[in-house]
This record gives C-alpha cells, sequence and structure tokens, in this order.
C-alpha cells in the first residue's frame, strides 16, 4: 500500500483515468525579514530630494546634499549661503526669484547662515545648511494568509490537467519613528489591507517512464497574472515552470526527488532552479508522515535571497475512504 504523497514535492504517479484529485490548502505567513533586512528595524534615509506634503511640516537638508527641487524650486547648499557659487557658476542671486529679495511673497525669508525658509507649493519648508537630515527608522509587519484550491482530472492513466487557485488576505502594518536635531521625536503609525486572487497556476503533468527503480513524470506550469502586485498578491508578470519529478514506492517507504526550473517575464534576475526530496512513510493504513527539502537557486544572482531552503514536515491521516487530511 502506498503512502499518502508528500507535502510541497511531486510524485510521479498521476490521478488515473477519469478521476479527479481535489485538495484545499491553508498557510499563514508572518514575515520578520524582507531582502535580508530585519522588518522591525529599516532605516530610512532622508537625503533631502522630496519635500514633505504636510503643509505644516520641516524639512532640513545637510551641507552634503545633492541639488534637490522643492516645490518648483532648486537648491543647493553649496550656494545657499551668501556669496558661494556651485560648479555652474550660479550665485545666491537664484534664489530671489519672486522673493524681492528675500522678503516679499511667496517667500518667508532669508538668513545667509541658516538658510532659505519659504512657502513653496502647499507647505512650509525650512532648509538648514548646517543641521544634520532627520534620521527615521520603521518598524514593519507583513502577514498573509493563503488559501488554495487545487483540482487535478486525469485525461488517461499517464496524463492528468490541473489548476491552482490561490486566494490571498495581505495585512501590512508599520511605524515610523523620526528623530530631529534638535532631540525631539515624532511617531506614526499607518496600516492597509488586501484581499483577492492570487496568480493562478494551469498545469500538465505525464508520466513518461516505469521501471522497478523508479516511476518519472513531466509537468508543465503556466502562471497567469491573475494576482495583484502592489496588494503583494503576485508577481504582475506570466510565468512558465517545467519540472521533472521521480519516485517509486517499496513497502512503506516512497522516496520522491524534483528538479525544475521556473522562468518568470519581469526579468532575468526572477528566474530560478528548484529542487526537492523527500520521503512519505506508511506509519498505518491510516496515517503517514511525509518530509520535504526544498531548494531554490536564482538562475542570475542579484545578491538577494539568491540561494533559499526550507525544510517541511507533516502528518497525513486517511479518517474515511478517500478523504486525506
Amino acid at each position: 500500500t502506498e503512502a499518502m504523497g508528500p507535502l510541497l514535492s511531486e510524485r510521479a504517479e498521476t490521478t488515473g483515468k477519469g478521476k479527479w484529485n481535489i485538495a484545499i490548502s491553508f498557510a499563514y505567513l508572518d514575515f520578520d525579514v524582507f531582502e535580508r533586512e530585519d522588518l522591525d528595524d529599516l532605516d530610512i534615509e532622508l537625503d533631502g530630494t522630496e519635500p514633505f506634503s504636510d503643509p505644516n511640516a520641516q524639512y532640513a537638508i545637510g551641507s552634503s546634499s545633492t541639488p534637490a527641487d522643492v516645490g518648483g524650486w532648486t537648491l543647493n547648499t553649496r550656494n545657499a549661503i551668501g556669496g558661494s557659487t556651485d560648479p555652474g557658476g550660479q550665485s545666491t542671486s537664484r534664489f530671489t526669484n519672486n522673493c524681492g529679495g528675500f522678503a516679499a511673497s511667496p517667500c518667508r525669508g532669508f538668513n545667509g547662515s541658516t538658510g532659505f525658509q519659504g512657502a513653496l507649493g502647499d507647505g512650509v519648508y525650512t532648509l538648514d545648511v548646517d543641521s544634520p537630515v532627520p534620521q527615521a527608522s520603521l518598524d514593519a509587519r507583513i502577514r498573509s494568509k493563503v488559501s488554495t484550491l487545487f483540482v487535478n482530472y486525469g485525461v488517461t492513466d499517464a496524463i492528468d490537467v490541473g489548476i491552482v487557485i490561490p486566494y490571498l488576505d495581505v495585512r501590512v502594518e508599520g511605524e515610523v519613528t523620526t528623530r530631529f536635531p534638535d532631540g525631539s521625536v515624532l511617531r506614526t503609525e499607518d496600516s492597509d489591507s488586501a484581499s483577492g486572487l492570487g496568480d493562478i497556476i494551469l498545469r500538465g503533468k505525464a508520466r513518461f517512464l516505469e521501471t522497478e527503480w523508479v516511476d518519472m513524470a513531466a509537468r508543465l506550469d503556466l502562471y497567469l497574472p491573475t494576482g495583484n502586485e502592489d496588494d503583494l498578491r503576485g508577481f504582475g508578470d506570466p510565468a512558465v515552470g517545467v519540472l521533472l519529478a521521480g519516485s517509486k514506492t517499496f513497502g512503506r517507504f516512497s522516496p520522491h526527488a524534483n528538479v525544475g526550473i521556473l522562468i518568470r517575464g519581469g526579468g532575468k534576475e526572477q528566474h530560478d532552479w528548484r529542487f526537492s526530496g523527500g520521503v512519505d512513510v506508511r506509519v498505518t493504513d491510516r496515517l503517514s508522515v511525509t518530509t520535504d527539502a526544498i531548494f531554490r537557486d536564482a538562475l542570475h544572482s542579484d545578491g538577494v535571497g539568491d540561494f533559499i531552503a526550507s525544510l517541511a514536515t507533516g502528518v497525513k491521516v486517511n479518517p474515511w475512504r478517500r478523504l486525506v487530511l
């Protein structure tokens, strides 16, 4: 009697002609690391390149800042102090446009030692050429609930077709702590959530080899970009995956191994090799224990998540007829 199958890998066995295989899974994911950065302590760089939208905000640009466009004004700290010039030879007079000698509207005033202060656009901005930039950090949390429906149908004894339909509920929470040069601290919190379909997968599987020691099958996956990339529910581009699966049952033991490649339409940095292997053990007629080791290796290294390894262990129970939990 065969075991009840792996958790996350693929076996060479097919469903059988005219038969259906329907499965539902649920996963809860709580992310604490993103691109090798701890989400509970992310540094945010404030470099003076964008104005605050808050009409009461104050913004400081340090003496090493590059030119910044703030409310239509081009500012450079090298020429924000009277008398000095930038590499282009522009003097402080370039900031007198509509200022009437740094006094008339829309400018609030100019001080040669502290910088330019004015009402620009919808906000009031303070540009202090000698003060350090405020320091900000982000404490973030990303949680995702993934419910997935798997449906497979046996076209023949050796060929299956199927579909995978994921539904995701994603919630993002964050708190930004900003520490200003004068010692004051500002904390702001926000959260957002989104739910809906993820990327649907259409797949076909064909068993092409049966021997005494190993059975072999090939699977083709087509990923449809049905999930919203901005809501963290999809990749935003179609993808094609090819997988080879080998397995065999020896008494109560059913080892299996997979190797595959996934090509995404979003760019070569998203292509990867995928490897997995494991064993199912039939403990009793109604209970199996299974373990899978899964590896992902990027085809083109970009320094972030190039190699990922994971291990999954679980049990499967057959409480009634062909129902497996």
